[in-house]
């Protein structure tokens, strides 16, 4: 047999048949390397089982769990940073998202106001228009009735309204068409 053989049975905690303990002992009486490696295993079981068992350092397992606890609140640190982390960087991707659709819709807005400009000076001139027209025709005609002239103002309310109604439609639709 090998010497390999004889120091797995020496290290070997399962029981040797009869054989294979007498291989051994005949091995020992021969090789010291293995004879001195035999003894330590058995002084090292004796002391096993010998030696009682210590008791801890007073307040080793007070500062164990305060060291404990220091781990699992700097782990929960560690982790928390990284969740708020994702969540910024996510935060930042979406708000870029919103400003490229807003940055998209900017496009439109010079000339969507320069049309509501337009269009509330255009009324303005309208109204001032019509204004001195009324003027004028009340204080050169005092003694005209009143009703003709009132369904005249209804008329031409009625009209300006119906234009500026249709110029919306159209700036809007051209608006669809161009965007």
């Amino acid at each position: 047999m090998t010497h390999r053989t004889y120091e797995n049975w020496i290290f070997n905690d399962e029981e040797l048949t009869s054989a294979q303990h007498a291989a051994l002992n005949a091995h020992l009486r021969t090789c010291d390397t293995c004879y001195r490696l035999h003894q330590r295993r058995k002084s090292h079981e004796y002391l096993f089982r010998t030696v009682g068992m210590l008791a801890p350092v007073s307040g080793f397992s007070v500062r164990f769990y305060q060291r404990l606890m220091t781990r699992d609140i700097e782990n929960m640190r560690t982790r928390n940073k990284a969740i708020t982390l994702v969540a910024l960087v996510g935060l930042m991707v979406w708000l870029g998202a919103v400003m490229y659709q807003f940055a998209s819709w900017l496009r439109f807005l010079p000339s969507l106001l320069s049309d509501w400009t337009a269009q509330i000076i255009g009324q303005l001139a309208f109204w001032e228009i019509t204004g001195e027209v009324l003027w004028g025709v009340l204080w050169e005609m005092p003694n005209v009735s009143l009703l003709p002239v009132a369904w005249s103002v209804f008329w031409l309310l009625g009209g300006a309204g119906l234009l500026w109604g249709v110029s919306v439609s159209r700036i809007l639709s051209n608006r669809k068409l161009t965007a």
